[in-house]
């Protein structure tokens, strides 16, 4: 049938297969089946990273080079978004207090040598006294690096707070997070950056951002100290020391940066496949696919195990080179000061005033050895915080980039909306002119040239066969696909009570019964008890109207608060009644339902104006 026929009252059907163009070439396009295999398509169709023309990631190198310093430093950005703010603020908190703590240690480091001399002499009446100063350093000590630790701490929390609101803020950015988690191959498992990468580089980072602060400042002084007590033997000798580990270091974290990244990777599609089977735990089990699935995810596993054995390798040549640097520093500071002993420089000095002067000597050089030390030993750390770093970034210049063409899109495509014209006596509620669109990712034309009116009091039925753009029609119609050309004008504002879109597959929010129905919508909590009693009223009405007032007793009422666990709570037609009881409740002028939730090969477009009174 052509636009425009009747087939009964108030109803208009269209054959989007006369619409169709290229019927031999879709035919062999399977991306663009977008109808029974639209579960597939919210799932993870498009996550197709592995496929041969898709635009992946996989060839671009993470290390610790100029590519991690510009997408740190873009990190740090958002981290500190101004000079002043509570982020400076609580840095320099941690800052001052890593110095205290630097302070206290130097005097703890320096009280082994004073019991030397005390000892030595005999000193009865010295002894008390120090043993009172030696309590008072430990207590302050131990005080000074419970501060750094909570002050790092609440860095961790304000972090993620910052990082992941930022990222919020760009992900649910009108259709943003839609395009992100279909797009293809642009990025890989969106929510695990979100959650858990940033969770990561927060926790890592302001563990390590004291340390990283203060050791130039340490290392200065101690550098100092050491220089008085050995000269430039001392310094120069723990420096070549220290860069000679850097240089090693550095060549054997570069191959673990990369690795990390895949890991996190890997990680994210073996928990998503897990999910997947949760979610589909029923179909897998009629389908008999138990056995499949199985060998399906331990093939997931193998990969990530895979990658976590080429990281341990790795990581026992870097812990090989750490431990080794770490234990001859221990002795290093012997040889630094044997040096100018066997030289006699301090032959006009007493055996017990030698053995305090090795004592002060071996803190200081040992301090100024463990200065560098703990960098060598951040280095597994910092490897971690790039991994998690180039995953952030990567995200976040991903949404920055969808934001864009969502603003592009919006200014390219203007769309209509606000008051309903008048045509003819009737309000016009949608005008689709000339509308010609292909499916996603793809140049092959689904629908040319089409034009259809939508009038208060009619609505359209879409007839055709899988692949001819039926579902791709109302992802238009939602702004959630753009088309080549044409114009698509909604003459009502979107929103639940203008225009109601039910997905093709049934979205379940987390929440109690109450908020199901009413969803998008959210219990206002300053109701008084009459509205409150009003909307309740509305609700169970709307679950009658449904036949899901039975449901109530099963699930313990109306207010009982369930997590994810709705869709194990209802069936698939108990999902499908609660789709249609929102409508019920919000009583759209318009509404839009995937084929499914009538019979195959059918979209329809339905004006609402008096069919829900």
């Amino acid at each position: 049938m052509t636009k425009g026929q009747e087939v009964s009252s108030s109803v208009l059907e269209i054959n989007l297969m006369e619409k169709m163009q290229h019927g031999k070439e879709m035919e062999n396009y399977a991306f663009a089946k977008d109808d029974e295999e639209d579960d597939a398509f919210n799932e993870k169709e498009n996550r197709v990273s592995h496929l041969p023309n898709s635009n992946t990631k996989a060839t671009v190198k993470y290390s610790l080079g100029l590519l991690f310093m510009k997408r740190f430093f873009s990190c740090f950005k958002i981290i500190f978004p101004r000079v002043f703010c509570k982020s400076t603020i609580l840095f320099m908190m941690l800052l001052v207090a890593s110095l205290c703590q630097q302070f206290i240690v130097y005097h703890v480091g320096m009280i082994p040598s004073k019991f030397f001399k005390v000892l030595g002499a005999r000193d009865s009446k010295a002894f008390k006294p120090l043993i009172f100063r030696a309590l008072y350093y430990i207590v302050a000590v131990a005080l000074a690096n419970s501060a750094v630790k909570y002050i790092s701490g609440i860095l961790y929390v304000q972090w993620r707070d910052i990082l992941t609101s930022n990222l919020h803020s760009k992900y649910f950015f009108q259709e943003t997070f839609f395009h992100v988690n279909t797009a293809e191959g642009k990025i890989d498992n969106a929510d695990q950056r979100i959650s858990q990468d940033v969770d990561k580089f927060s926790l890592q980072f302001s563990d390590i951002s004291s340390k990283l602060l203060i050791s130039p400042l340490t290392i200065g002084y101690y550098s100092y100290k050491c220089f008085t007590n050995t000269g430039y033997f001392g310094p120069l000798t723990i420096y070549g020391y220290f860069i000679i580990g850097s240089i090693i270091n550095r060549i054997i974290m570069s191959p673990i940066v990369g690795l990390v990244v895949k890991q996190e990777r890997n990680e994210g599609d073996f928990r998503f496949k897990h999910v997947t089977i949760r979610t589909h735990s029923e179909p897998v089990i009629f389908l008999q696919g138990s056995q499949t699935e199985k060998r399906k995810t331990d093939s997931k596993l193998q990969q990530l195990l895979g990658v976590l054995q080429a990281i341990v390798n790795f990581e026992f040549w870097l812990n090989l080179s750490v431990n080794l640097f770490d234990y001859l520093g221990s002795i290093l500071s012997y040889f630094i000061i044997a040096v100018p002993i066997f030289a006699g420089t301090y032959d006009n000095l007493t055996t017990l005033q030698l053995t305090s002067l090795i004592s002060q000597n071996a803190f200081v050089s040992m301090y100024l050895i463990s200065c560098f030390s703990t960098l060598m030993d951040l280095a597994g750390k910092i490897t971690d915080i790039a991994g998690y770093t180039h995953r952030i970034i990567e995200l976040y210049d991903c949404l920055i980039l969808h934001n864009k063409e969502c603003k592009s899109n919006n200014e390219k495509y203007t769309r209509k909306t606000g008051d309903e014209l008048l045509s003819v006596g009737h309000k016009i509620y949608l005008d689709i002119r000339h509308l010609t669109y292909s499916a996603k990712g793809s140049d092959v034309k689904l629908v040319k040239d089409l034009s259809l009116t939508v009038m208060e009091g009619k609505s359209i039925l879409f007839m055709g066969t899988t692949g001819t753009g039926k579902s791709s029609l109302l992802r238009i119609l939602r702004n959630a696909w753009q088309p080549d050309d044409g114009n698509v004008d909604l003459f009502l504002a979107i929103n639940p009570k203008n225009v109601y879109f039910l997905p093709q597959k049934g979205f379940l929010t987390s929440g109690s019964l109450f908020d199901q129905v009413m969803y998008p919508f959210e219990a206002d909590e300053n109701d008084d008890e009459v509205a409150k009693e009003k909307e309740k009223a509305k609700v169970l009405q709307c679950l009658k109207d449904v036949g899901l007032f039975s449901l109530l007793e099963r699930i313990n009422g109306l207010q009982t608060q369930f997590g994810q666990e709705w869709h194990n709570a209802l069936s698939p037609g108990e999902m499908q009644r609660l789709s249609f009881a929102r409508i019920f409740y919000h009583k759209p002028k318009l509404a839009s339902m995937f084929s499914h939730l009538f019979f195959a090969g059918r979209v329809a477009v339905i004006s609402c104006s008096g069919l829900l009174n």
